[in-house]
């Protein structure tokens, strides 16, 4: 019997095992490759925060995306989805355009290499992603169909490029000039199209910004189905370079006392000799939807300008929009006031070289100064109201309030005839005096009214909301100085 007491009696039972040198060496460097291969695997896993931070810093919004197909829906309602394609243990970032329209749909294929977040290619044109938990073709696969065809195909990952692979054509009807109904074209892979025709089938899962937004970066990892039940806890530990924005906390960190100012998310710094604005000047800018098709020119006024752009807001009262459609406690965030901007004004008044020049900004959302009511969390916009911060610094009693445009009228705006001129008052995105009001501008004192207007598309006495809306935007310097004959026209 082996006493636990005498730990000799079971060395004297089970001899120590001898090792030769080349087994000592050998193993010594299994060891220390798999030491390697465990460091290289926690540093890998910077892929993480860097996808995280290229969604919810907005910076798949750049206007220097140019390899985006149906930019215009892919910018108003992109969603995202992790899949490792080549199951190397680094997901890929798959980003889908949503697009309501068949043949627009697109997803768009991003891989993290050498420490960049590398565009790979686009699977377009057909409706449906989907996988099979099959290592063999650890890909991901599309269909779609229209006009009395159907076809399923495969793409993957090999050498570093994206690659596709039918993997059958099919005739869902009989047709007197293509053939018969049934599969006519199929890949010499039989192993694929048995598991495309058979396997367990699971359809690829895509999510919005918010909800992203919404997760930590280890949440967000732990959404690819490739990787299920992998830890990634240690990611969140992981720093991502300041210059891609590390998510909305790191971006907020930059701001400084001045609530006013802003943080650039895209655009090209310029030098002072190419700063061809100032404030006071107008700018005609946008008055085309996104085909090109022309509508009323939008004269802008010259709030100020940095070397990134200048700061324009609409001449006159364009419109009047609620700030957001049933009155209840809301913050800019959430408005769809902001959501009208960013979307239907947008797609109503510009086309896609001049979206790409409407620079994303990152904006703080102050609290009322005089009441104190929440402003909310900051936001990443493009098209947004002043806040009271931004009115205060850059407006004056000479452009604070405006006249309205026929439009504007004709949608509620109340023209009022205030120190002998007629007038509009506007909404600014910061809370009035309590969460279910906004500020606007005061028609009597050519000043601001802290107290605001009711959010809600009718006021509590049933009266229509006549509150009128000026959008303001960053302009890049691109697009103005090869515009020039646009300015004070």
């Amino acid at each position: 019997m082996i006493s636990a007491a005498n730990p000799m009696n079971a060395s004297s039972r089970f001899p120590a095992r001898k090792f030769s040198r080349p087994c000592l060496l050998a193993m010594m460097a299994v060891f220390f490759l798999l030491t390697v291969l465990s460091s290289a695997s926690a540093e890998d896993l910077s892929w993480g925060p860097a996808y995280y931070d290229y969604i919810v810093s907005g910076s798949y919004l750049s206007g220097e995306q140019k390899y985006y197909s149906g930019y215009e829906s892919f910018r108003n309602s992109a969603r995202f989805a992790l899949y490792d394609m080549d199951r190397d243990g680094v997901s890929e970032l798959i980003a889908d355009n949503n697009s309501p329209f068949h043949f627009d749909q697109t997803h768009y294929v991003f891989s993290w290499q050498d420490g960049t977040i590398r565009y790979m290619g686009s699977i377009g044109g057909e409706t449906g992603v989907f996988y099979y938990p099959q290592e063999d073709y650890p890909g991901l696969f599309t269909c779609g169909g229209g006009m009395g065809s159907y076809t399923e195909s495969y793409h993957h990952l090999r050498n570093g490029e994206l690659k596709m692979e039918w993997v059958y054509d099919e005739y869902t009807t009989d047709d007197p000039v293509y053939g018969k109904k049934g599969i006519y074209q199929k890949t010499e892979d039989d192993a694929l199209y048995q598991l495309d025709l058979h396997g367990p089938r699971k359809e690829l899962h895509f999510y919005t910004p918010d909800e992203i937004r919404s997760m930590s970066v280890q949440q967000f990892m732990e959404t690819d189905p490739a990787h299920q039940g992998t830890d990634y806890s240690a990611a969140n530990s992981l720093e991502v370079p300041v210059q891609s924005g590390n998510g909305d906390n790191d971006i907020d960190a930059r701001f400084g006392s001045d609530k006013a100012a802003c943080l650039f998310l895209t655009g090209t710094p310029v030098s002072a000799d190419q700063i061809t604005l100032r404030a006071g000047d107008t700018f005609l800018f946008g008055g085309h939807d996104s085909h090109g098709v022309p509508q009323s020119r939008i004269e802008w006024t010259v709030l100020t300008a940095n070397e990134y752009g200048a700061l324009l807001l609409t001449k006159y009262v364009i419109d009047c929009v609620a700030y957001t459609e049933a009155r209840q406690p809301i913050t800019w965030e959430k408005c769809t006031l902001r959501s009208w901007m960013n979307d239907t004004f947008v797609l109503m008044n510009f086309y896609d070289e001049q979206v790409d020049a409407i620079l994303t900004v990152r904006l703080q959302n102050p609290n009322n100064p005089e009441y104190r009511t929440k402003g909310g969390n900051n936001t990443t916009d493009r098209v947004f109201a002043l806040s009271y911060a931004e009115a205060e610094k850059y407006l004056t009693k000479e452009n604070i309030n405006t006249q309205a445009t026929e439009t504007a009228i004709a949608h509620g705006a109340k023209l009022r005839k205030e120190n002998r001129r007629k007038t509009v008052y506007w909404w600014l995105r910061t809370p009035g005096n309590i969460q279910e009001r906004a500020m606007i501008t005061s028609l009597s004192r050519d000043a601001l009214d802290y107290e605001g207007n009711g959010v809600g598309t009718y006021f509590d006495d049933g009266r229509k909301n006549n509150t009128g809306v000026r959008p303001a935007l960053w302009l890049s310097w691109d697009y103005i100085n090869s515009h020039l004959q646009n300015r004070n026209p």
